[in-house]
């Protein structure tokens, strides 16, 4: 099984933050391997809503995008743990693997910790791939979650406070 985690700082509070995170439609603004995401359930983000991602191991426009449908694979994800503002877990499988997503928030004054642990581990005959497999999902990880903070402050906009305003 390959591990992935890391804690992130964003500038946004955590109801904002989680509300953004936890839409996982929004997965493809921030992780250049998701092509594209969808929302597969009716009705509101919550416990059992499940989202369709595809992706692949190349970053978006390393191949020209009409070869995206040929490349990318899809991904469902399904909300198995669902605690507005401080946690969601999103767990998956296809034939050749099994994923999980658990992500953990934390309020810090107006900012919100964001703390992003990943497991992936291949299945059946695929398992021999496992060691090399290790050795990419640290790399797999951060370019996933590089974006991410960055993706949430643009999405929200920063309040203006009226400290902000006097000064």
């Amino acid at each position: 099984m390959a591990k992935y985690l890391t804690t992130l700082l964003v500038k946004r509070p955590i109801e904002e933050t989680f509300a953004f995170v936890s839409n996982f439609h929004n997965a493809a603004t921030w992780d250049p391997r998701t092509y594209s995401a969808e929302k597969y359930t009716p009705g509101p983000v919550g416990l059992g809503t499940i989202f369709i991602l595809r992706g692949g191991m190349l970053p978006k426009g390393t191949l020209p995008s009409f070869t995206d449908r040929f490349v990318a694979q899809p991904l469902p994800y399904e909300i198995k743990v669902f605690t507005p503002p401080r946690r969601f877990v999103l767990v998956g499988q296809t034939p050749q693997f099994d994923y999980r997503d658990d992500l953990d928030f934390t309020a810090e004054g107006d900012h919100t910790r964001l703390q992003y642990a990943a497991t992936l581990s291949f299945r059946g005959i695929f398992r021999l791939g496992e060691p090399v497999l290790r050795l990419l999902f640290q790399r797999i990880g951060d370019d996933a979650t590089r974006h991410l903070a960055r993706a949430v402050e643009a999405a929200t906009p920063a309040r203006t406070t009226t400290a902000d305003v006097a000064s």
